[in-house]
């Protein structure tokens, strides 16, 4: 089959209908079942359309991974933007639950997160002659970064490494959400964003929000 060196990534209506092909097929069929044929059949277009705008079907795979992380950037914007005052605690709580509604509202997204790590690294430009590559996950990692440096600066939060430890906080949220919607089907949300709050909280040196106490039943006279 025919190969682009340089596809087409400029958003348009057919790139986003051999996008949503591409969705449904890796997370209803798998990824390894799937072929570009496929997609293009289930796009409805020649196969060689499918290569203008992706190079591959790692390619392929790293867009329709990308469409997911935008939506959960944006939540986690978001919430990040809400005025919590002074209580960074709440603010990470409202961030962790921004993202684990937004796992809620997208049934695909579990499929994606099953996929093996190594099928979702995408490669990137080449630098200085080397290839690089980009992990799955790294643009939320790079915000998780920036709140944390943010908190770092500003005293509310240890002196952590921020790159180590926005890893490790990617990875705890990750997991929660695959145990909380693959494992428990979604029950007790609630209590698994509190525990992931608190996680996150204890790797930066703070505390966890305050959990009002459940009201005391009255006395039996």
């Amino acid at each position: 089959m025919p190969r682009h060196d340089l596809p087409d990534a400029s958003p348009g209506p057919l790139r986003q209908v051999i996008l949503a092909a591409a969705r449904h097929l890796f997370t209803t069929r798998g990824y390894e079942a799937t072929r570009i044929a496929d997609v293009a059949a289930a796009a409805d277009v020649a196969v060689g359309s499918v290569y203008r705008y992706f190079r591959d079907k790692p390619a392929l795979l790293a867009a329709v991974h990308d469409e997911y992380e935008a939506r959960f950037l944006v939540a986690m914007h978001e919430a990040a933007a809400v005025d919590h005052g002074v209580d960074h605690a709440k603010r990470v709580r409202a961030v962790v639950a921004a993202l684990f509604d937004t796992a809620a509202r997208e049934p695909d997204l579990l499929a994606m997160l099953a996929l093996a790590p190594q099928q979702l690294v995408a490669p990137d430009m080449t630098v200085d002659g080397a290839a690089t590559v980009r992990l799955p996950g790294a643009r939320l990692q790079a915000a998780i970064a920036e709140m944390l440096a943010a908190g770092v600066r500003d005293g509310r939060f240890a002196a952590v490494d921020v790159a180590i430890t926005s890893a490790l906080a990617h990875g705890a949220v990750e997991g929660a959400l695959r145990r909380c919607f693959a494992v428990d089907h979604g029950r007790e949300r609630e209590r698994y964003v509190d525990e992931t709050t608190a996680a996150l909280l204890r790797m930066v040196g703070a505390s966890p929000p305050t959990r009002s106490a459940p009201p005391r039943a009255g006395r039996t006279r």
